[in-house]
């Protein structure tokens, strides 16, 4: 996996330098008292926001009940801000992105139980970590019955993979089949975007599973299909055997920045841009003070400013975990299920469309408001 939330931030917050800097160092503890002593800079319109990064970080410190009390804080403020968008809907349009409430993304709606089933599974609390995987299977069946695009981010392969994992781990070999079958499909389907192949580990539970309830047809068929992982694959006797699942979270996610578009809407206006571009270069928070000025001066340039997500790169490619059992060892390298930035990334373009379509009425609306004043 790849992480770390902290992307949705709609403003510059000075925090998250220090943040970044004690997880890079191993020390999560420092950073989740960093996050609290920040949280008057989230403020109430990213109070969800804070959730998060709070829960995650308290996730990656080992404070998994804690966490687990914080994200299922956010997972009712979504639900909240779910209704106060549909019934807010019609004056939505006039009001800044960045000024709405952060209400998250689809993925990040997923993720809160994702998260909160991984902590209650470090906790061995398997009836609760149960309950968070129905949520999960719940919430995706509702977005993908809302979504109007199939193309669309409706389903999450390490959702469905761990909720797979969390029936076998509880003795629900059936469910944990249908889980880890739709896992596959969703592997597939994804593979476009999700920069993730389908993993080994997937392939060998596929055709153990099958084994085990009894399907030889079935567990034959994945041997055809996968025969690089069903060559190296034995059957042990399950009361014999054991299963160690080693999960670890490389890198940060993706950040969040304005991309800023400045559009002439008539000739003059597009001459001004064109003069002025070379003398500003690329607009930065640097030059737009510059640059709102002489184009507010001018009028007809309307500027746009439409998200867009950095992408820092992990040095490590993967983990290697070694097992000593007296004088035999056994070295196992991890292999990525899940790419934070690539889901993300497919978010945020679902929703570009619309995005740019809004910053364009807002600002349309406020020139006309501007013109018909003067």
């Amino acid at each position: 996996m790849i992480v770390l939330w902290l992307t949705g931030c709609s403003a510059p917050m000075s925090h998250y330098a220090g943040i970044e800097r004690s997880l890079f160092q191993g020390n999560p503890q420092e950073a989740v008292e960093i996050i609290q002593s920040a949280k008057d800079q989230y403020g109430k319109k990213d109070y969800l926001l804070y959730l998060l990064d709070q829960g995650m970080v308290q996730h990656l410190a080992g404070y998994y009940s804690e966490s687990n009390q914080v994200l299922e804080e956010a997972y009712q403020l979504v639900e909240e801000l779910y209704t106060t968008r549909l019934r807010d809907e019609a004056s939505a349009l006039l009001v800044n992105e960045a000024r709405k409430p952060y209400e998250g993304t689809p993925h990040e709606h997923v993720m809160i139980n994702v998260i909160k089933a991984l902590n209650y599974a470090a906790l061995q609390q398997w009836n609760e970590a149960m309950v968070e995987a129905r949520r999960i299977d719940h919430r995706l069946n509702v977005l993908h019955d809302k979504q109007e695009s199939t193309e669309a981010y409706q389903e999450d392969p390490f959702a469905r993979y761990l909720v797979g994992m969390l029936y076998e781990i509880t003795g629900d070999l059936n469910n944990a089949y249908v889980g880890y079958r739709k896992a596959e499909l969703v592997y597939e389907d994804s593979r476009a975007w999700s920069r993730v192949l389908l993993p080994d580990l997937l392939k060998t539970d596929l055709i153990r599973t099958a084994e085990r309830l009894g399907l030889p047809d079935e567990a034959q068929q994945y041997r055809t299909k996968y025969p690089d992982v069903a060559s190296a694959l034995t059957l042990d006797n399950p009361g014999e055997s054991a299963q160690l699942l080693v999960i670890s979270y490389h890198g940060q996610g993706p950040k969040k920045e304005d991309l800023v578009i400045d559009v002439p809407v008539s000739l003059d206006a597009l001459q001004l841009v064109a003069l002025t571009k070379p003398g500003f270069g690329r607009s930065s928070r640097a030059t737009r003070g510059g640059e709102a000025l002489l184009y507010g001066i001018h009028g007809r340039i309307a500027r746009i400013a439409l998200p867009r997500f950095t992408m820092p790169h992990s040095s490590v490619a993967y983990d290697v975990i070694k097992v000593q059992s007296g004088s035999t060892q056994v070295n196992k390298q991890s292999q990525r299920v899940y790419d934070l930035a690539a889901v993300a990334e497919k978010n945020l373009a679902d929703d570009y469309d619309g995005l740019v379509l809004r910053a364009v009425a807002r600002s349309a609306m406020k020139m006309a408001a501007a013109e018909g004043i003067g």
